[in-house]
């Protein structure tokens, strides 16, 4: 899947908790290559390389570090070696995503009193609301997200809540419920033998169509690694499901469980080369894993620093400046 991880961890451990949080990328030996302290205390978990493939793109997240419902969050866009500019992103606290056009969608606290999903295109500063919970997700609660992910090919995107245990996927044109599933009433059901996913994070589509994410699981019987930080009775699993959009089932086609537990954040990818990326979020653990399970990587921080969303690069030099002499 690559040479380079690009991630993001808080130098401190003790999981879900305050510290200086780094965006950094480190090689197939877990070595540090190259790294960037986040400022002020706020939360970086979302790092990610923008649509030109030329710079990447980081939060600043302050409605962790400030408790203002993100009112001073920004995403930073920058080359390894220089920093382009920043961007306001009011209410963001957790996932966000850029469109193919460069338009930035998140999931924002500071829009209505509840959450809402918000875009606002490059070069301008004013959001739209797409959706927002209380409008257009009936009995949905006190929803906060945890993840998004956007499917260009169905212009939708896969929305993931932690306070109900459930996703949604939203038209992005009409800002419709197309369907949802977990603990929201009059969802799709989970077909018989498909366990339910619970305090999911990491959702998102793969190229054929399934749905991957990472979720807690009580009950595990999964070999235990030798490490401090595994409970044998609650696992963090990655989870694949096909959705029938006609009967309104998920029906679950694959997991693979590491044997350590998340208490929160993880995120999941499926490669190119068919083998699973999973990042246990307060863990501190970073698996990939062949389609039987079979580990072919393996970070281990050693300690519950926490982690947040995990992509391969190729080759980290396309990420310099134009003027870089790198």
């Amino acid at each position: 899947g690559g040479d380079y991880l690009l991630t993001s961890i808080n130098q401190e451990d003790g999981g879900w908790g305050m510290g200086t949080f780094w965006t950094m990328i480190v090689d197939r030996k877990g070595r540090p290559v190259w790294a960037l302290e986040t400022p002020q205390e706020r939360w970086t978990m979302f790092a990610q390389v923008a649509v030109t493939g030329d710079r990447i793109l980081w939060d600043a997240n302050s409605y962790w570090s400030d408790w203002d419902d993100g009112a001073l969050s920004r995403v930073y866009r920058r080359y390894l070696d220089e920093e382009i500019d920043s961007i306001s992103t009011p209410g963001l606290h957790h996932a966000f995503v850029q469109l193919p056009d460069g338009t930035l969608v998140w999931g924002s606290q500071d829009h209505g009193g509840y959450e809402a999903l918000v875009e606002q295109p490059l070069g301008e500063t004013e959001q739209t609301v797409l959706w927002s919970c209380w409008a257009d997700w009936p009995d949905s609660g006190d929803c906060k997200s945890n993840g998004l992910f956007y499917s260009q090919e169905r212009d939708t995107f896969l929305y993931s809540f932690y306070t109900n245990d459930s996703i949604v996927e939203v038209d992005h044109s009409t800002g419709q419920s197309l369907w949802w599933a977990g603990e929201v009433p009059d969802g799709f059901e989970f077909a018989e033998g498909s366990q339910q996913f619970n305090w999911q994070h990491g959702i998102s589509y793969t190229d054929t169509g399934s749905i991957l994410l990472s979720s807690r699981v009580y009950g595990s019987d999964a070999a235990a690694l030798t490490t401090a930080l595994v409970v044998t009775s609650q696992t963090t699993e990655a989870i694949e499901y096909t959705v029938d959009y006609d009967l309104g089932v998920l029906t679950e086609i694959w997991s693979y469980s590491p044997g350590v537990y998340a208490g929160t954040n993880g995120d999941t990818w499926r490669l190119a080369n068919g083998n699973t990326l999973h990042t246990l979020g307060s863990a501190g653990h970073v698996f990939e894993v062949d389609p039987d399970g079979v580990i072919v990587w393996h970070l281990d921080m050693l300690s519950d620093h926490m982690m947040g969303r995990s992509h391969w690069l190729d080759d980290p030099y396309a990420l310099l400046s134009p003027g870089s002499a790198g």
